[in-house]
């Protein structure tokens, strides 16, 4: 119960900032998705049930604040999460170009499930074309950023920190 209060108020920490402070630092009215980043560390470092428990509420949060169809960033979220943690053993986490492409890598899922999800519920398409080359901008600009998060994580020295479970670096 503890972990999941703590990782609730982290949750709404972070999308409080999001929503309030990432818009002065947004490029081309793009910002990195900060939810996802955490889901990403969550997944990379925490046990399989805590991040089913993270990404739901991260996906619930973001869909009660999205004008997209609810429920897409929740299952994008739960099933990106749970790919991560399924497969952390893979992965090399003291390189920067790991964290940069699986966060890139992951916000192009995102944001094709959430795109996906729209056109199947609301019947009608998108320009593919423009919607996947904001997709490549925010897919760099949310890498370069889960760079900037996982220093922080490294130079704060949170490495004994098992508010998720296990260490985070």
């Amino acid at each position: 119960m503890y972990r999941i209060a703590t990782s609730l108020i982290i949750v709404l920490f972070i999308a409080l900032i999001q929503s309030t402070a990432f818009d002065y630092i947004a490029i081309a009215g793009i910002k990195p998705d900060v939810l996802l980043i955490f889901i990403i560390i969550s997944a990379l470092t925490g046990r399989r049930k805590d991040i089913i428990k993270i990404a739901f509420l991260s996906g619930l949060l973001k869909d009660l604040t999205s004008l997209f169809i609810f429920g897409g960033y929740t299952f994008s979220f739960i099933i990106i999460g749970l790919a991560i943690n399924c497969h952390q053993s893979k992965f090399y986490k003291e390189r920067l170009t790991t964290q940069f492409s699986i966060s890139a890598i992951c916000y192009i899922i995102m944001g094709l499930m959430v795109l996906s999800f729209n056109s199947l519920a609301k019947k009608e398409f998108f320009d593919f074309a423009l919607y996947f080359s904001l997709l490549i901008k925010g897919a760099i600009y949310t890498g370069g950023v889960s760079i900037l998060a996982w220093k922080f994580l490294e130079l704060t020295n949170i490495k004994g920190n098992r508010s998720l479970g296990r260490n985070y670096v």
